[in-house]
This record gives structure tokens, sequence and C-alpha cells, in this order.
């Protein structure tokens, strides 16, 4: 017999079995030979790789300190027990994937190929060590939840792999990786452009007007963002009865305070000084001057307790804040304003 000009008939079951083993199994020699002979070809020139660079680029950052950054900022909890004990991220690392394995210390490496193949997410390992305070410190390390990983990245496998070491492992050599793989499925983030760092916008939008009843269209935003990206918006409302209102996000919620009793608590000085340093650049300006003397007027003589002085301010401010902070209980109303101004408030200055 030649080819495949035969009599299935002559065959037992069995026979025509091992038959179809066969012939599949050399057919996927031959499909994984050609894949090797044209990707062991010279390296084609991708532009795909100057994309993708920005891509691992900034997930290389996120690694190597922006996961440091972020976490170590988030602010600490409190228990309610007595006394109440601190618990705070002192450390924040990742680790590549590793499946653990049936011998005790033994874990297997994992490649995209196998994820892909599996249909699962190839992922890394974030490592959170978390301090615990009351009395005597004790530290301890716990994998909280995997982050997906990056194809190309520094945690990654694949990189500085040689373009055969990437065929033995069942990659493309030109791929230029950037991506991520989510149940089988490769995906991408796409870059956004943000708007301007650590600078005031002029807005006129009717949307504001829709925020509280005496608000116009007109006000400023500033995106105010840490050497880190740790970042808190700002808005700066102008409002019908010619005073000015400010608006923090605090846990994703909207808070106003008006402007001259946020300025009040910021410094401590007169309310004399304070007009001053705002009209210096435009003297002449007398609207802004009485609308100046009308927030002050509107401050200090607002229902609720008097608020004369920087201290007052920062109590009055303190009392209002403190129950959403989620601070110790004998935290006081000065400390819990500046923590305030320090998480919500213009984050990237110092002071």
């Amino acid at each position: 017999m030649s080819g495949f000009d035969f009599d299935y008939r002559l065959l037992s079951r069995k026979c025509c079995k091992y038959w179809c083993v066969s012939a599949f199994l050399n057919g996927m020699e031959v499909v994984t030979e050609d894949f090797r002979k044209r990707n062991n070809d010279v390296r084609k020139p991708c532009h795909l790789r100057e994309v993708a660079k920005f891509h691992i680029d900034a997930f290389n950052y996120m690694v190597r300190e922006g996961i440091f950054n972020g976490c170590v900022d988030i602010s600490p909890v409190f228990t309610k027990t007595d006394p109440p004990i601190k618990i705070s991220i002192s450390c924040a690392s990742m680790a590549s994937l590793q499946y653990p394995m049936n011998l005790r210390k033994h874990r297997k490496i994992v490649y995209p190929s196998e994820v892909r193949m599996r249909g699962s997410t190839y992922f890394a390992e974030l490592h959170l060590q978390l301090l615990f305070e009351r009395g005597s410190e004790k530290e301890f390390t716990e994998r909280v939840f995997y982050v997906p990983l990056m194809l190309k990245s520094n945690l990654c496998y694949l990189n500085g792999m040689s373009d055969q070491q990437l065929v033995n492992y069942k990659e493309d050599i030109n791929d230029p990786g950037g991506y991520f793989i989510v149940k089988g499925q490769e995906r991408i983030i796409r870059l956004f452009l943000t708007p301007r760092q650590n600078f005031p916008f002029a807005l006129r939008k009717n949307t504001f007007k829709a925020l509280k009843s005496n608000y116009t269209e007109c006000g400023v935003y500033i995106r105010s963002v840490k050497g880190f990206h740790s970042q808190s918006d700002v808005y700066l409302h102008y409002l019908n009865n010619d005073s000015i209102e400010i608006r923090l996000f605090l846990k994703r919620y909207p808070y106003c305070i008006p402007l001259m009793l946020l300025l009040k608590a910021l410094i401590d000085k007169s309310d004399y000084f304070i007009v001053q340093e705002i009209i210096k650049f435009r003297p002449d300006d007398i609207q802004m001057r009485r609308s100046l003397i009308h927030m002050l007027r509107l401050v200090n003589s607002s229902d609720g307790p008097v608020v004369r002085s920087h201290q007052q301010a920062k109590n009055f401010i303190g009392t209002m804040f403190c129950p959403v902070l989620g601070l110790p209980p004998d935290t006081t109303t000065c400390e819990a304003a500046d923590f305030l101004f320090r998480k919500c408030l213009l984050i990237h200055l110092e002071t």
C-alpha cells in the first residue's frame, strides 16, 4: 500500500486507533517543526515594540516604586478596642507567578503559553507587610491578592530571553509584549491623557449649577498629584452670593468648605493680613476687596460656634470631619484638621 490507498476493513479496531493517533502526532511534529523554522528566521523590524515600550516602562515603574509608595501612603486603620490597635502597611512588593507543587517548598514556574492554553490569568503575587502597633510592634508578611502581570516586563519570565528560548517556550519572537493575559485572552490597557498636574484650570460648566442651589457655572479645578502619582481633586466654586467654596473629596465623597474658613485654618494671621495678601497683586480691584470682606462676615456671622481665630477655625473643621476620617478616639480636633489638609487639600505641597 502506498499513501492512503488501503482498505480500512483489513484493519482491526485497535489498529485504527493506533494509526489515527500516530498520524495526529506526526502532523503535530510537522506543524511544530514548521513553526520553529519560521520563527528561527531573522527578527523582523516591529514598530509595535516602540509603542509597547511605553506600556512596559510604566508597568516596571509600578513594580519597582509605585506599588510600594502607593501602599505605604494608605492611611492606617485603628481598631475600636481599648486601647486601639494601629494597623498600617510598612512594605509592599510583587513577585512572579509560581504554582505550588506537591513536594514541600517546591514551586512550578508558569509561562504565558501555559496560561493561554489553560484559559487562566497570567498574574503576579502582591505581598504586603502589615505593622500592628499597640505597646510592642509586630510585623508579618502576607500575600493579599494577585495582580495581572504584563508580558515582557521585569517580572515576566520572557523578559531577557533569546529568540531560541522564546521559540522553545512557544512564543513568537516578534511579539512586542506590553499586554496582559486574562482568562486566556490577550488584553491591553490603552494609554490615556490626563489633565495637567498641579495646575489650575478655569472652567465654565453648567453641571456646577446642579451641585448646589447657589452655585454658578464658574469654577477652578486643580488635579493635585504627589511625586508617586497619588492624586486628589480640588474644586473652587463661585457662588451667587458673591462668595467662594472649596470642594474636597474624602473616600470618594465630596465635602464643601468656605474659602475664608479654610484660609483662617491654614495660617495663623489676622483677617487684615489674609485680605492684603490676596489683593496685593490687584490693589485697585475694589470688587475683590468687597467680596473678601463679605466672605469674612459670612464666616463670623454663620450659625454655630464663633470662628474668629486660627485655632477656632481648625477646631471647627476638625470637629466636622473627625467622624469620617477614621482616626483613633484620642485624636484632637486640630490633629484631625491637619490630617484632612495633608490627605485631601493640595497634597503636592509640603506645607
